[in-house]
């Protein structure tokens, strides 16, 4: 289902291609876009501070 679904997006995009990159659509997404990019950069951060406090929680010295 998921493949089919991604290459009917795909197909479109295609047939669209003279359409997409105009000024109305570029112009309709932009804050979409922004805001996309803002939290991308948050969990990004998050994720690298996350996997740091991996790293450091797996060095603990083991007990037998």
């Amino acid at each position: 289902m998921g493949f089919a679904f991604t290459g009917m997006i795909v197909a479109l995009c295609i047939h669209f291609r003279d359409y997409l990159p105009s000024p109305s659509v570029q112009q309709a997404i932009y804050p979409y876009l922004m805001n996309g990019s803002v939290l991308l950069t948050y969990l990004t951060i998050y994720q690298s501070l996350h996997m740091l406090y991996q790293i450091w929680t797996l060095r603990k010295p083991i007990q037998a």
